[in-house]
C-alpha cells in the first residue's frame, strides 16, 4: 500500500468516526467496525486511539484531522520500519507511569509525558490514557 492509499483509508475511517460520533456512537467499540480496526492495526493504530482523536475534536475543537494524521504517520513509520509491523503484545498500566507530580529540571509532568510518548510510539498505551491530557489538563472523555 503506498502512502496515499493508507492516508486515504485513514481519512475515510476518521470521517466515519465523525459521523458515528454525531449519531451518538461514542466509544471505540461502537464507532468503528472490525474492518476499520483491522486496517488501523496494519498501520500501528488502534480504534481507541482514533476514537480519542475524534472525541477530542468534537469536545474541544482539537486536534484537527491533519494533526491526527501526522501522529498516525509517525507511529506507522515506527511500527513498520522499527517494529517490522509486529505489535509487542504489551500494554502499560496506569500505575507504571511516573506520577503527575514528577519533574525534570523543574518541569512538572515531563517524566510522565516522555513515558507516554514512548508508549504511544510502541503502541503500548493503556486504553484509559490519552496523549493530550496533560498538556490540556482535560480528560479523555472517559
Amino acid at each position: 500500500m503506498n502512502t496515499n492509499d493508507w492516508q486515504t483509508e485513514f481519512r475515510n475511517i476518521y470521517d466515519r468516526g465523525i459521523v458515528a460520533w454525531n449519531e451518538g456512537r461514542r466509544s471505540a467499540q461502537t464507532m468503528f467496525d472490525d474492518k476499520d480496526a483491522a486496517f488501523l492495526a496494519t498501520i500501528g493504530c488502534t480504534a481507541q486511539e482514533l476514537f480519542d482523536f475524534v472525541d477530542d475534536f468534537h469536545r474541544y475543537g482539537e486536534p484537527d484531522f491533519e494533526t491526527a494524521l501526522a501522529v498516525a504517520a509517525i507511529r506507522r513509520d515506527y511500527f513498520l520500519n522499527v517494529m517490522r509491523g509486529k505489535w509487542t503484545g504489551r500494554t502499560a498500566t496506569m500505575e507504571s507511569l511516573p506520577a503527575k507530580t514528577a519533574e525534570v529540571d523543574g518541569i512538572a509532568w515531563l517524566p510522565r509525558i516522555i513515558a507516554k510518548a514512548r508508549l504511544k510510539l510502541r503502541g503500548e498505551m493503556p486504553a484509559d490514557l490519552c496523549m493530550a491530557a496533560p498538556a490540556t489538563g482535560r480528560s479523555c472523555g472517559r
